[in-house]
């Protein structure tokens, strides 16, 4: 998804105008991103996880997983019983709508190479239930933009307080704008430093 030579760029930006950002890239292994074969499975599996912990996200996934099997169809899914794996009724209304606007192409994934990081998230965003968090995620991990920053997520939020002693609203766009182009793979190291502690 992010190519070798596009990760050496965006590890040399980050290093060099972030100093607390290289203390995670020399502290962490290198992002290994791999774009999912099945763009909507993905997408419908970052809506299963709104709101949730990472441990309740991944029970319910493996519910999913179980019942529904892999490399899912939006035509198929209208047809699951989705109350089976205990999704609540909104989530179950947006992953039904999503899947219906993919159908009657009202929301097509084929665009999207074509459309702008604004013009991706206005389309998805149009559909009840997702958010600029859900927006967010997919095109990190569904689609493979390299310049994301889901500032609306809880565990880059705690990252933040971390690595950055509490920054306010305005230092967080000042931080942003030091990242900037490559703000997903700044993203994936404050994701990571909630893993493990550091001793650099």
């Amino acid at each position: 998804m992010f190519d070798n030579q596009l990760i050496e760029d965006a590890l040399s930006h980050l290093s060099r105008t972030d100093s607390s950002m290289n203390k995670l890239i020399l502290g962490y292994p290198r992002p290994k991103l791999q774009k999912p074969l099945n763009e909507f499975e993905f997408l419908v599996k970052t809506i299963i996880s709104q709101q949730l912990s990472l441990k309740a996200a991944q029970s319910l996934i493996t519910k999913f997983n179980t019942l529904f099997g892999f490399n899912l169809s939006p035509n198929a899914m209208l047809d699951f019983n989705l109350e089976n794996i205990g999704l609540s009724t909104a989530k179950i209304r947006t992953i039904r709508e999503l899947s219906e606007a993919l159908q009657t192409e009202t929301l097509n994934f084929s665009q999207f190479p074509n459309m702008t990081d604004s013009e991706v998230i206005k389309a998805l965003t149009k559909l009840w239930g997702i958010g600029n968090w859900t927006a967010h995620i997919f095109m990190i991990f569904g689609l493979g933009r390299i310049n994301v920053f889901p500032e609306d997520d809880l565990g880059i939020k705690k990252a933040l307080a971390i690595n950055y002693q509490n920054p306010s609203y305005s230092k967080i766009k000042q931080i942003q704008k030091l990242w900037d182009p490559y703000r997903s793979i700044a993203s994936y190291y404050l994701w990571q430093s909630l893993q493990n502690s550091l001793d650099v």
